[in-house]
């Protein structure tokens, strides 16, 4: 019985090991999302390769600019994107993930905060 019991507790053991694994390898960017903003699902590029950041990681942080550079496979070229303004105080958020592929999300601006050059800020 004892024995059974080891094993059990191994299995949930290595269980954990691998969800803590893939939640660390899988991530975006920090994390670091702004309060009272509410954020779209990530779109991942699939044409894209080589994600570096041009600027600092924000981690979702729509009070800061962030610019990436890829290459567009399809296309055959480096390209440049920072985060933009999208219609209705949309922000338009980019980053690179762990596989080197941009990836971005839509991010509405917290109440009382609109989008002007690539960032909330308030009205």
């Amino acid at each position: 019985m004892e024995k059974r019991y080891k094993i059990i507790a191994g299995v949930i053991v290595i269980f954990a090991i691998i969800v803590i694994a893939l939640n660390f390898t899988n991530t975006t960017g920090q994390a670091t999302l702004t309060q009272g903003a509410n954020y779209g699902p990530i779109k991942v590029d699939s044409t894209t390769n080589n994600c570096v950041y041009l600027t600092s990681d924000d981690g979702w942080d729509v009070t800061k600019k962030e610019k990436v550079q890829y290459f567009d496979v399809a296309k055959g070229v480096t390209e440049e994107i920072e985060d933009h303004c999208f219609p209705e105080g949309k922000v338009v958020e980019y980053h690179c993930n762990d596989a080197g592929r941009e990836v971005n999300r839509l991010v509405q601006c917290p109440n009382q905060m609109v989008c002007s050059d690539g960032i909330c800020v308030y009205e």
